[in-house]
């Protein structure tokens, strides 16, 4: 298969593009064609190096993965071939009690593709069955690739630990980016009034098309004033800061 792989740290001189063995599914692995990948902040630390990381060259990036499943080991289950998906990027044991208590997270043996393990900048990847959530015929490719640790990051924080209920209060800071854009949405699902900060205006359009209701330039304004203003000095529930 054709990938972009590391074969030490560094800058972005140290990406090369070649040929790589295919992986081969084994035991509950199921092998994917990759049609997109995400680009995740996360890619640029590990290819200039972490140093609690350690890696087997060649070492495949990517986190945030999307395409069709390929083939799978003797014992997969799940979708069959042909079938569209997102890959869940961690990966854990499925029998501790962190993982049995949905805090897979939190496993002894967790790792995560692109950073553990080989990630999306490749034709083909290999990923267990728990891994794969079924993608809907109605969504681009790209657009799913931008979802899997954006959204998976804003849920943790929004429902997860703060657990925001309907008709909350939360602001959330940097709406123009990801895991902002990512909370806005999910806030707006759960019926939370929306507060939201950014540096410019384009940025506060976006977020207001997305489903907020309150709008900040910081640049312009001070947040603090202008929260105790939308809420009348109430405050807020919940705070988003994730920068």
């Amino acid at each position: 298969m054709q990938a972009a792989y590391l074969t030490e740290h560094g800058g972005t001189d140290k990406l090369l593009y070649g040929t790589l063995p295919d992986p081969v599914p084994r035991g509950n692995e199921v092998l994917v064609r990759v049609r997109a990948c995400g680009v995740n902040y996360i890619d640029i630390w590990v290819r200039r190096g972490l140093p609690f990381l350690k890696i087997d060259y060649p070492f495949i990036l990517g986190q945030e993965v999307v395409g069709e499943v390929m083939a799978a080991g003797s014992s997969a289950r799940g979708p069959s071939p042909g079938t569209r998906v997102v890959l869940h990027p961690g990966v854990s044991c499925g029998g501790c009690e962190p993982c049995l208590s949905g805090r897979d997270h939190h496993c002894p043996r967790f790792q995560l593709l692109g950073k553990n393990l080989p990630g999306g900048y490749a034709e083909l990847i290999k990923v267990p069955d728990v891994n794969l959530v079924p993608l809907p015929d109605g969504i681009a490719w790209e657009e799913a690739a931008c979802t899997p640790v954006s959204f998976g990051t804003a849920w943790n924080m929004v429902f997860d630990t703060a657990r925001l209920q309907p008709g909350e209060w939360i602001l959330i800071h940097a709406g123009g980016s990801g895991i902002g854009s990512a909370a806005i949405q999910l806030a707006r699902l759960v019926g939370a009034n929306i507060i939201t900060t950014a540096g410019n205006e384009e940025k506060l359009a976006k977020a207001k098309a997305l489903g907020a209701q309150y709008l900040i330039n910081y640049r312009r304004q001070d947040f603090l004033h202008e929260v105790r203003r939308i809420t009348k000095k109430r405050g807020v529930d919940v705070v988003i800061e994730h920068i």
